[in-house]
């Protein structure tokens, strides 16, 4: 037992252990009083103001905005600019669409260079912006020899020219192509030095430049000139015709006929293969009349050219074949209309006539004599869906013999067929004759249709041959040029430069006179032009373009052979 001595108090140890344990029962009872009132009633969590929570708002987007600053420097600049979106579609709300720049004032650098571009670069011309060095440095690698101009809007006296890129110069557009935008033909081309006006930063300017065209864009380029010349040779003769004097002309005025063929001579643009004058057929005419006569609406001809290509394979053997003279006058005699020129009078109807012509001779041929009807070339102008009097497409004919029929027709004033040709020979008249309205009923009941299939035949001299020797004559249009009207013989080659128009014929043959080749051609204007109605032209080159658009047909016979 221990004594313990407490302020001079003896207490036993197991008096004080009795009194420690007495007080930490009734401790110990009360804390579990507590804790099981602790355990009973959870306490009630507090809750976070709006304050609070736009300041834990803040602390995340701080923390993710710290992390992209701290990666975005690793990332491509595309990578790096869509996690910037993205950290922003999450802390923003709204449309993505919000989000996409503008773009109605992005240029590209064409739009720069067209926005600077000056035709013509002074050499004391320096660029002071980054656009004009870049539109100086584009000049720079153009090729300024040759033009390339934009014809679209010739009739508005609108001509848009630039010069060469290197690609054009590659294919020779511009120098052996024609140089019109919308073109791509080789053949005939002429140089044009072009007086060039144009306004540029306010300021009007003139240059000089080179611009080759074939005969079709050379006559869009001169539209403006030949179109005032036909408004005022219109008028004048407007009035003639009102005051009765049609068949008269002032001193002033002359003949127009005389005047070029005289300007020819001083230009020394007399022919070598064929005899130049003044044709008595045009005799007295201006040149707006003698255009009524030129009424083929020629067609481009690249399928003619993919054909002649496809048959050049055979030219060697087809030239064996064909003898190097032939008339198919002599070969069927008994197609007497093959001799017969016919007259289409003051109407541009030739692509009518010509087609009606060769429909009659190869209807002769291929029944070999037995039938010989004279196609209406009445019926073709009046009844075709086209422009009568005014031109139409050397197709057109073949399409209307093959889906339709044609009656048979007859020269002017012939009664013993269905319909004759209604428009009387008029060499002498000053105006466009009226198209005749379109009849289906004959006069005597001589209404025949003839039917037949139709094609094209490749622009290849030989394959024309071919054909005229194998079936009879074809129909070929070709442009005329102002030197034509005054052919009076011999083979003809274009010595003048000035296109005048469309014109359909008929080959009948070909042959060879003093080493040079030709075709023998029947015309429609009359028998005073040329040598009795016929003319010869250069055979071989395609001279104005008369072996790229040919056509004929084979006829369906009535009689069994």
């Amino acid at each position: 037992m221990i004594k313990l001595l407490i302020f001079g108090m003896d207490i036993l140890d197991e008096d004080l252990r009795s009194e420690i344990d007495i007080e930490s029962d009734v401790e110990r009872k009360k804390k579990k009083r507590f804790d099981l009132a602790v355990k009973d009633i959870p306490k009630r969590e507090p809750k976070p103001s709006k304050s609070s929570f736009y300041v834990e708002c803040e602390k995340e987007a701080t923390r993710r905005q710290n992390f992209v600053h701290l990666n975005a420097n690793k990332l491509m600049l595309y990578e790096r600019h869509k996690r910037l979106i993205n950290e922003y579609i999450l802390r923003h709300t709204g449309s993505s669409a919000l989000l996409r720049r503008d773009t109605s004032k992005d240029k590209t650098d064409i739009d720069v260079i067209r926005e600077n571009s000056k035709f013509l670069w002074e050499d004391d011309d320096e660029p002071q912006t980054w656009e004009q060095k870049l539109a100086k440095r584009y000049y720079d690698k153009l090729f300024k020899e040759y033009c390339i101009g934009d014809l679209s809007k010739y009739k508005e006296g609108k001509i848009a020219l630039r010069w060469r890129i290197e690609k054009e110069v590659i294919k020779g557009k511009g120098q052996f192509i024609c140089g019109n935008k919308r073109c791509e033909e080789e053949e005939n081309l002429t140089s044009w030095e072009v007086n060039f006006a144009y306004v540029e930063e306010q300021e009007k300017k003139n240059a000089l430049v080179k611009l080759r065209l074939c005969p079709d864009c050379s006559e869009k380029l001169n539209y403006k000139k030949i179109f005032e010349k036909k408004k005022r040779n219109k008028i004048k003769t407007e009035t003639l015709h009102a005051k009765g004097e049609d068949r008269k002309r002032s001193v002033e005025e002359g003949d127009v006929c005389e005047n070029t063929y005289i300007r020819l001579m001083k230009n020394n643009q007399m022919p070598k293969t064929w005899k130049m004058g003044l044709n008595a057929y045009f005799s007295g005419m201006s040149k707006e009349e003698i255009l009524i006569r030129m009424g083929t609406k020629l067609m481009n001809n690249s399928s003619a050219k993919v054909d002649s290509k496809l048959s050049n394979n055979n030219n060697e053997a087809l030239m064996k074949q064909l003898p190097k003279h032939f008339d198919s006058r002599e070969k069927w005699p008994e197609c007497e209309w093959i001799r017969f020129i016919r007259d289409q009078s003051n109407c541009g109807s030739c692509w009518a006539v010509s087609a009606a012509s060769v429909m009659t001779d190869r209807h002769c041929i291929a029944s070999k004599g037995q039938e010989t009807p004279y196609i209406s070339d009445e019926q073709i102008l009046c009844c075709t869906i086209k422009y009568g009097c005014s031109g139409g497409m050397i197709p057109t004919p073949f399409q209307y013999w093959k889906t339709t029929g044609i009656a048979t027709g007859g020269p002017y004033g012939d009664k013993s067929c269905c319909q004759p040709y209604s428009i009387a020979p008029c060499s002498k008249c000053r105006y466009t004759a009226q198209t005749p309205s379109c009849k289906y009923n004959c006069q005597a009941g001589y209404d025949i249709p003839i039917t037949s299939e139709y094609y094209h035949v490749p622009s290849d001299q030989y394959e024309i041959m071919k054909e005229i020797y194998t079936h009879g004559p074809v129909v070929a249009g070709f442009l005329v040029y102002e030197d034509f009207t005054y052919y009076i013989s011999g083979i003809y080659q274009r010595t003048s430069y000035m296109p005048m128009g469309g014109h359909a014929v008929r080959i009948i043959g070909w042959g060879e006179e003093n080493g040079i080749p030709y075709w023998l051609i029947a015309n429609s204007w009359n028998t005073t032009f040329g040598e009795k109605g016929f003319f010869r032209m250069l055979r071989g080159t395609d001279e104005c373009r008369i072996e790229s658009e040919v056509y004929t047909g084979i006829p369906k016979l009535r009689l069994t052979l």
